[in-house]
């Protein structure tokens, strides 16, 4: 998920992951209240990513966590937390 808007020069992607993990790109200009109504329904628990979610780890973990979120066939959704 890109967060923000995407730098002006080109950016580069390596073509034969995305092909080998099967990745579908999307673009999508987001709206000013879309990224603070996701916010809210987190906080409201109205919206459950728990169920896609696979682990969550430190900081001082993100290089093992990076490992398994490269691994699909062991982990979906991994959340790297502030300490």
């Amino acid at each position: 998920m890109q967060v923000g808007t995407l730098p002006v020069e080109g950016i580069h992607l390596f073509a034969n992951q995305i092909m080998v993990k099967e990745l579908d790109i999307r673009g999508s200009m987001r709206f000013g209240n879309v990224f603070s109504r996701a916010i809210r329904l987190l906080e409201s628990q109205r919206l459950n990513v728990k169920p896609i979610l696979t682990s969550k780890f430190p900081i001082a973990e993100a290089a093992e966590a990076l490992k398994l979120a490269f691994d699909k066939t062991l982990s979906m959704e991994v959340q790297i937390v502030a300490d």
